[in-house]
């Protein structure tokens, strides 16, 4: 806290009880020489044996912290002041106006039946807007991007990818071997070949040999390849590291230092097929924040550092201001590592599940940034229903205009599908205005054939 003026202290007056009230000698002698009355000094004994109560600091950051926390999950507001023991303090927030009042003329525009919008600054940490809404109210609903109750999906491969890449188990030419879909994970895809048994309408059952497809691990991660992913966890991986993983780039922990985050949770993986399931994402019990969504890109640009997400600017009065934690930052990925992640993030852009979002692109925008980007689809969590996610990070390729910033996108659609990757793409567009030469190409909602998207169960 900013301390604007001396401050008094209790002293030792705390320490008393009622029932043993200890006056200290030169008070008596005082007290004696001073020939008060008898009525004086009753009054003044008796205002001593009060019980003293603990005096709760106006400045605690912390209480400021949990008032704002409750408001955003219970009240569904982000709260402009607080009162804090009498006192209104007045709060400045990181988020950049013209961008959020974009994202919601945006949202307003497509009505996802749900949908959240996340974007925060590479350089800094500061979350830049941290937009909900729901179609039903056609209001906003400042509590979903910070809620933690949505399946992670495919994003879990960028933590299974880590992994792997750390324990030099794979590269990223490695050929890897797959067969069937490449969006559903079921056992007999979890082996080299596969033999089964088809039935032919009117005729007797045969065994037919389904023969091997491959991809290399840069496919894989672009194509969002669940057999893949799966196999390759449940050869090289234990559940332990995978999750100690996930730990590292801020599952099961409050990553925000400013408020009280529901944790996103990764479970600890205990038989070979829920190895496969956690690794690919295909399971619905790890959850994310979209908050934490758009983290996992900002480590990976970010040379591997988990640069803590701050909403906070300034708690203050007109006579003080609190303390706010510092920014802090963390190493939880090797350079190499993150460098590996940030070329196949990038190929997913463009050979990936995100190609068709960014095909529109203004090509001399597109140019000028790197783009990488990872998908997601799996349906549960609350509320109900099948989210579609894409995350991404968008930097100059002039460093010396910044690390730009990272992006979560979480729709919750049931008819007609607003694609994330494309809503992705326009904030992406939006924010690097200044870069590019006339306006940004608009999103449109339309019918989609869904020929790049991951599917669940």
């Amino acid at each position: 806290m900013k301390k604007l003026g001396p401050t008094k202290k209790l002293g030792n007056f705390a320490s008393f009880s009622r029932a043993k009230l200890a006056i200290p000698h030169y008070f008596c002698s005082n007290l004696r020489m001073t020939k008060l009355s008898l009525i004086t000094t009753v009054a003044l004994l008796s205002l001593l044996s009060l019980p003293l109560q603990a005096v709760e600091n106006p400045h605690d950051f912390d209480m400021a912290k949990e008032k704002i926390s409750d408001l955003i999950s219970n009240a569904n507001i982000i709260p402009a002041a607080i009162e804090l023991q009498d006192k209104k303090y007045n709060i400045e927030y990181t988020m950049d106006e013209e961008l959020s009042n974009h994202v919601i003329g945006m949202l307003k525009k497509l009505k996802p039946n749900y949908s959240a919008v996340v974007v925060v600054d590479n350089d800094t940490g500061n979350i830049l807007t941290a937009i909900g809404y729901e179609k039903k109210h056609d209001r906003i609903n400042y509590r979903l991007p910070f809620s933690s109750s949505h399946p992670a999906a495919s994003l879990a491969k960028v933590v299974t990818s880590a992994v792997l890449l750390e324990q030099n188990d794979i590269d990223l030419e490695t050929p890897m071997a797959f067969q069937g879909r490449s969006t559903t994970l079921k056992p007999r895809q979890l082996t080299d070949y596969v033999t089964y048994t088809k039935t032919r309408k009117g005729k007797k059952k045969v065994k037919v040999a389904r023969r091997n497809k491959y991809q290399n691990f840069v496919q894989a991660f672009a194509s969002s390849n669940n057999p893949i992913f799966g196999k390759a966890a449940m050869k090289n991986i234990s559940g332990e590291l995978l999750k100690d993983m996930a730990d590292r780039m801020g599952f099961n922990q409050n990553i925000m230092e400013d408020l009280t985050l529901p944790a996103s949770e990764f479970h600890l993986a205990r038989s070979p097929m829920i190895i496969a399931q956690y690794a690919s994402g295909y399971n619905n019990l790890n959850t994310i924040s979209p908050i934490h969504a758009a983290i996992i890109p900002s480590i990976v640009v970010n040379d591997g550092y988990l640069k803590n997400p701050r909403i906070i600017k300034r708690i203050y009065t007109a006579e003080d201001e609190l303390d706010l934690p510092e920014g802090n930052e963390t190493q939880v990925l090797q350079n190499g590592v993150a460098d590996d992640l940030k070329q196949m993030m990038e190929a997913t852009i463009t050979i990936g599940t995100g190609r068709r979002g960014f095909s529109a692109m203004n090509p001399a925008l597109f140019e000028q940034l790197e783009i990488g980007g990872k998908s997601g689809t799996f349906s549960g969590g609350f509320p109900y229903g099948k989210r579609e996610w894409f995350i991404a990070f968008a930097k100059p390729k002039d460093e010396s205009q910044g690390k730009g910033i990272s992006i979560a996108v979480m729709n919750i659609n049931s008819k007609k599908k607003v694609r994330s990757s494309r809503m992705v793409r326009e904030i992406v567009e939006y924010y690097f205005q200044d870069l590019q030469d006339g306006e940004p190409s608009p999103v449109k909602e339309e019918d989609d054939d869904g020929s790049d998207d991951e599917t669940d169960a």
